[in-house]
This record gives C-alpha cells, structure tokens and sequence, in this order.
C-alpha cells in the first residue's frame, strides 16, 4: 500500500505468492501478516519503489512469531471491561502499517500481539468512564497492570475546517506531560464515550493537566496553539483561530 495511505491486503496463493497490480508510481510499504500454530505471524515492514507504470519488483516477505503482551486494565483493584487498547510498537526500523489493538475481557485482560522483536511499547488505554491513560511498558512474560483513575474532566475542542478529512495535517493536542494525541485519536475516544465528532468536539475522560490545542504542523506551545488547565471534574474549552495568526492564549475554564 503506499506509504501514506490507509493500508488494503491481498491474499497470498497455496504456494505463499501475491501478485499486486495496476499500482501507480509511488513509495509503497509492504507487510505480511499469518496465522501459525502457536499463535500470530507477522513480517518486518518493507518499503519498495514503482518509478513508473511498467515497473516490477518482487520482494519476499518472511513471517516470524509475534511478540506478545498480557495485561490487565483496573480501577480501585477490580478488572475493567470494554477498554479499548492500542499499542505503539517502538525501537522498531520502519512504523507498522497498523496499531495492534485489544479490547479487555469482563475480568479487564487483553493480549496483544506485536510485531516480532519489539521489546517495549506505548499504549493508549480508553476505558469509558475513566481518564484516558498513555503508558510505556516493556513488553515481558509477566502480565502488566495499568491502573485507570475516575477522576477526569471534559475538553471542548473548536477547530473549524483545520480538522477536515482533507487537511493536509491535523490538530493535535499536547500535555504539560509531553503526551501527544492527534484530532482523530480524540474523536475516536470521544465516540466511545457517546459524543460524536463534530465542530466543537466534546471530549470527556480527559485526566487534569495542562494543555495546548495545536494546528496540524505547528510547534507544541507555538504561538498558533491554545492553551488552558484542567481541574479534575472541570471543562476547559480551546479554540483555534481559523488563520494561522498569532495566539492570544486565550482559553475558557469552568468548574462543573
């Protein structure tokens, strides 16, 4: 699939060939997922290049056993069900063409299957009713805990046409923590919470820090970014101007 497209598959033939055709010229990245006896198969991601129409290139793809990682999502010592996780494979030499995701069982256990060799990750955990939590974990044998908090608030998000499907590069979010979610993460888990996307996003189960609404492509606290603080249980609202033109700062924060 190119590089910078959502990814489509092709199945392999008995002998494990796969043919792809009528691409245009383009930077293609090309990734083989299986399914083996002892569990899920997955090849290292490989970039090739078409220059024109009547190029050909053939390129093997070898699956290997995926590393995996068990986990448990809690609250105040009991299993959350119906967490959504995603996974960010890191140390790896080209991104995967897809997140690997889990959602917990009613105990709050998942397993995740990530590409071979990873040996630690970053995961997105989106538990309705609770704030969002991002952690690194090393991926080992022994499960791991990710304990999730109830206290959170609620940021109202104004972007105009910049969060357009069509945008080149989309709003982004950043916390006084370094952590980064982009506009369709957020829509994403609001929809999981019941409100969907839309001018302004309303995005609940968001944990207290202080935070800057960037346009797609620009500095974290640049001074096109909104900024604002967001007390446990409170609504903060940030919006970006619809140029790029200098930041006022100005937010709007408001106990509940």
């Amino acid at each position: 699939v190119p590089a910078a497209e959502r990814p489509s598959y092709v199945l392999t033939d008995p002998a494990g060939a796969y043919e792809l055709r009528g691409l245009e010229p383009a930077h293609y990245r090309l990734q083989a997922e299986a399914k083996g006896p002892g569990g899920a198969l997955s090849s290292s991601p490989v970039e090739v290049v078409l220059s024109d129409a009547s190029s050909s290139v053939a390129t093997d793809l070898v699956v290997e056993p995926q590393a995996r990682l068990r986990g448990r999502v809690t609250a105040g010592g009991s299993g959350v069900a119906g967490a959504a996780i995603r996974a960010r494979p890191l140390g790896l030499a080209l991104p995967q063409l897809t997140l690997p995701s889990a959602v917990t069982d009613p105990g709050g256990s998942f397993t995740l299957d990530l590409p071979p060799g990873t040996s630690s990750a970053e995961l997105l955990v989106m538990a309705p009713g609770f704030a969002l939590r991002r952690q690194h974990v090393e991926v080992r044998a022994e499960p791991v805990e990710l304990p999730v908090q109830a206290d959170a608030g609620t940021l109202v998000l104004g972007t105009g046409e910049l969060a357009s499907p069509f945008a080149e590069a989309p709003p982004f979010l950043v916390s006084d923590a370094g952590d980064r979610l982009d506009y369709f993460t957020l829509a994403r888990w609001a929809a999981l919470q019941g409100h969907s996307a839309g001018d302004p996003l309303v995005v609940p189960g968001m944990p207290p820090a202080a935070y800057f609404l960037c346009p797609g492509g620009s500095s974290p606290g640049g001074v096109h970014c909104r900024s604002g603080q967001l007390a446990p249980g409170g609504e903060l609202a940030l919006e970006l101007a619809p140029a790029a033109t200098p930041s006022d700062g100005r937010s709007e924060e408001k106990e509940r």
